[in-house]
């Protein structure tokens, strides 16, 4: 909705004043995406995917077959305190 307005329909408005998301056109170069399904929760972190479901994966996102070596913890957690506080915003 936020890339919407903005820049197909050039609202100046704030996007704070219509929406909790973001500009996606605007968003930096390096960041993370929780995406999720009925059962299933992931964090994409660069090339980087940590699936969280029944149980914990992590490859790359251009080739599943391509385990990650070293997990991103630090980054992991600042996905889930951030997507903890949008699920709490009033």
């Amino acid at each position: 909705m936020a890339a919407i307005l903005s820049e197909l329909l050039y609202c100046q408005t704030p996007i704070s004043d219509y929406s909790s998301g973001y500009n996606l056109l605007d968003l930096p170069e390096q960041r993370g995406i929780v995406m999720a399904s009925y059962k299933d929760k992931a964090y994409l972190i660069g090339n980087g995917v940590y699936a969280n479901g029944l149980k914990f994966e992590s490859y790359d996102v251009n080739d599943y077959k391509v385990n990650n070596e070293a997990i991103d913890y630090k980054s992991i957690n600042e996905l889930r305190n951030m997507e903890t506080a949008f699920l709490k915003k009033d």
